[in-house]
């Protein structure tokens, strides 16, 4: 209902409300149905006066309930025609909720029940949501849902939407073998979304909703044709992004990034890479020229969902269950990465004589007995003579090793591999132990005021950057860039916009002087906050090095965040398990068991294909090295300070 529309219309029926009246009509008995529902809300338009207000009183409720009542004992097959004539529109579905409140769905058949529904062109959509009237034209309501092409959207909203806007009810009747034949119908039909047949192909596994590998291969299939087809009409029209990795014989600098719309391109210089050729700093690289990780030590590489427009969350499948969301940009920076891998190892082979894979092995063969006094930490880096196919399923083997390795040793001092070779865990990055106590630090999705804080300071929806009597061009993404580069007083807003300011000054997010000038009330704190958006998770270590405890304890007072330990943030783990496995997410590139359990293509212009694939599993082992490194040298600084 649209509120204030409707409230106009609400208050002259209760003014000529009398119970005595016979109502013949739906539409009049669906417009008394929604009076009542303003009744019990006790919402009322600003201009009501106190005299109009008082006619949504209880009495005026029981009445409407009589009246509602009495025409609905009227319904039956006889009567259902003339009382159920033509639906008004926008009031479909509190027909379906009254006729299933008042049980007419008892007392007609479903011949009658049919015909009101194709009069009023009523979709199978709104009548699965009466569980009611499902149960009770079980069969009929199947042949339905069999019938329509599009019955496809029910099962996703059934089965895999994580918060689905509706219920919906399905017929007790309806058979595994219905649902994947709804699932055919469905690729076979003339009009199809690719982003269904997606869906269809990374469909988890379900005992309640399945498919055979026969569908899912016809639903690639169609898939394949419809991308076809939308790239062959659309011919050059479609947007194109450049990536580019080189070792520049001329360039006097280390490095040379540009990240633009539409280009992404690197580029490092030979001289600065032949003269450093020592491994600390050849492993270094990844992060000081490459960026596998930033400042505080994230993968750089994750999906980040706040970093995706409006626009393309449209088109993307955030809601569904067991799914890894990434953009656009998620595919071409994780390309751009793996081709600047290639670029920068081909290199270090060709030109300097310096396998990688060398350089990981010295990392475990001498760093860690040299540095830390680690000794047994087994890995053996695919040989030279080795094909990508064989590369790729070596290193399968040794990452989960390093990482099994390293789990034991955080748990006992040692690499105890009895322990390891008796174990039968599988491998889960999520429970990899840390030797960084509260290493991480999280946002609280189920705090309110937490997230209401996130969305009004750092959204770019709100718009509470925009002022309409300002006539500078600077444009900021979000009211948190706004205050922290410029002074905006409160008169600036409009009415309307009025409401997100008034309530972050009320939660003491922001604060407003005696001129009515804005600030954040606590920079430090809305810096973290802004981190946590971004990134999903910051590193506890790197902001107690800044000093920033004050802040961090006052969130944590207000449950706005919390920590945990482990060798991987969650977001990172997420990102392993969707290039790695596919337990986790439907659509993850299960490059893991691809290798392992011999699925992969093996012959023709795959070599390529296992090339780009071999260089990604060399960049997680890298990312791996890395993390281990922070942590080691962490417990080496701490056993230091112990001491002194």
């Amino acid at each position: 209902m649209a509120n204030g529309y409707m409230l106009g219309k609400a208050l002259p029926i209760l003014q000529q409300l009398k119970l005595s009246k016979e109502y013949v009509n739906i539409n009049d008995i669906i417009e008394l149905y929604n009076v009542q529902k303003f009744i019990h809300a006790q919402i009322f338009r600003k201009d009501f006066k106190s005299d109009e207000k008082a006619l949504f009183n209880e009495q005026n409720s029981k009445i409407i309930n009589q009246i509602v009542g009495r025409f609905f004992s009227k319904v039956d097959d006889g009567t259902i025609a003339n009382y159920f004539g033509k639906i008004e529109r926008g009031y479909t579905k509190d027909a379906l909720e009254l006729l299933e409140k008042y049980n007419v769905h008892k007392r007609i058949s479903w011949d009658s029940f049919k015909h009101f529904i194709d009069s009023n062109h009523i979709p199978v959509f709104y009548i699965v949501e009466c569980e009611k009237i499902v149960n009770t034209f079980d069969n009929n309501i199947r042949e339905l849902i069999l019938k329509d092409n599009q019955s496809i959207d029910l099962l996703i909203t059934k089965y895999l939407k994580r918060s689905p806007v509706r219920q919906v009810f399905l017929p007790k009747s309806l058979s595994l073998e219905d649902k994947e034949q709804i699932v055919k119908n469905y690729i076979d039909s003339a009009i199809v979304h690719p982003g269904t047949l997606e869906i269809i192909i990374n469909l988890p596994i379900d005992s309640d909703f399945k498919i055979s590998d026969d569908t899912r291969l016809a639903a690639k299939n169609r898939y394949d044709q419809e991308m076809n087809n939308i790239f062959a009409k659309s011919g050059n029209s479609g947007f194109q992004t450049t990536i580019e990795s080189e070792i520049n014989n001329k360039q006097k600098e280390p490095v040379i990034i540009d990240y633009k719309e539409n280009r992404f391109y690197i580029s490092v210089s030979s001289k600065w890479i032949r003269d450093n050729l020592d491994y600390p700093t050849l492993l270094n690289n990844f992060i000081h020229i490459y960026n596998f990780v930033d400042k505080e030590n994230r993968i750089e590489f994750i999906s980040k969902p706040n970093h995706t427009s409006t626009l393309e969350k449209v088109f993307m499948n955030t809601d569904l269950k067991k799914v890894y969301v990434k953009s656009s940009f998620f595919d071409v920076y994780n390309s751009f990465a793996v081709i600047a891998m290639i670029s920068y190892c081909e290199f270090l082979e060709k030109d300097c004589n310096i396998r990688i894979e060398e350089v990981l092995q010295w990392f475990f063969d001498e760093y860690l007995v040299n540095e830390f006094n680690i000794h047994d930490f087994i890995v053996n880096m695919p040989s030279s003579g080795s094909t990508y196919l064989e590369k790729c399923r070596t290193i399968c083997c040794e990452f989960e090793s390093v990482l099994k390795q390293y789990e034991v040793l955080v748990k006992f001092g040692t690499v105890n591999h009895d322990f390891i070779e008796l174990s039968s865990k599988p491998m889960d990055y999520h429970t990899i132990n840390s030797l960084i106590p509260d290493k991480y630090i999280y946002l609280n999705e189920n705090n309110q005021d937490c997230q209401n804080t996130l969305y009004w300071l750092f959204s770019d929806q709100t718009m509470l950057t925009y002022l309409p009597h300002r006539k500078d061009d600077e444009e900021y993404n979000c009211l948190y860039e706004l205050l922290m580069n410029t002074t905006v007083n409160i008169s600036e807003y409009e009415e309307y916009q009025r409401n997100g300011i008034k309530w972050l000054i009320t939660k003491g997010i922001l604060k407003q002087d005696s001129q009515g000038n804005l600030a954040l009330h606590d920079k430090l704190e809305a810096i973290i906050l802004c981190d946590l958006y971004k990134n999903g998770f910051v590193s506890n270590q790197f902001l107690e090095r800044f000093q920033l405890n004050k802040p961090l304890k006052n969130l944590q007072q207000k449950c706005w965040i919390y920590n945990e330990s482990s060798l991987f943030a969650k977001q990172e783990c997420d990102y392993l398990d969707f290039y790695l496995n596919k337990s986790k997410f439907t659509n993850g590139q299960d490059l893991r068991n691809t290798y392992l359990h011999g699925t992969q293509r093996k012959r023709g212009a795959d070599i390529d294909l296992h090339r780009v694939n071999y260089y990604r599993l060399l960049m997680f082992v890298v990312m791996a090295i890395i993390k281990i490194n922070e942590e080691l040298c962490y417990k080496a600084e701490h056993a230091e300070t112990k001491e002194e």
